[in-house]
């Protein structure tokens, strides 16, 4: 029985142990996850162009890494906020949420391919981490994602 007792204990606390996040480098984020998407035409938005497409006070973001596709005809965006707090996190997520809503509306009546690609994007939010994947292949995206703050 006491063996039954101890064994239960340390399930209890390695279960506890397993909420927190990992918190990876956005940038390297970034990069791994455009080489896996084959993404090679992105260009790294400045803090101008970050503020201007988000409606995200980068104060409240430690660090973070912007990237969309310097083609106009393409979708492909892919943003990493590292915020100060998981509250600033569920405030990013409603701006990128926000955000790829009104890309969505941008897209849908002239190029459908790039609309659904939007459409299937994803907003995640992993601790004090925010992010939109608008990518070709999102389950990939997520996948490497998942991967790297649950490890």
């Amino acid at each position: 029985m006491k063996k039954i007792l101890c064994l239960l204990a340390a399930l209890s606390l390695l279960l506890c142990s397993c909420g927190k996040y990992n918190e990876p480098d956005p940038a390297a984020l970034m990069d791994e996850l455009c080489f896996i998407e084959g993404l090679e035409d992105m260009t790294e938005a400045s803090a101008d162009d970050v503020a201007f497409l988000f409606d995200i006070d980068l104060d409240t973001a430690e660090e973070y890494s912007v990237r969309y596709n310097s083609n106009g005809g393409y979708a492909d965006m892919i943003a990493i906020f590292k915020m100060n707090g998981a509250e600033d996190a569920e405030a990013a997520k409603q701006a990128l949420s926000d955000y790829k809503d009104a890309r969505y509306e941008d897209f849908k009546g002239y190029a459908p391919l790039e609309a659904k690609k939007i459409e299937d994007g994803q907003v995640l939010v992993y601790g004090r981490y925010a992010l939109l994947l608008i990518v070709g292949n999102i389950d990939t995206a997520v996948s490497c994602a998942d991967t790297e703050f649950t490890e």
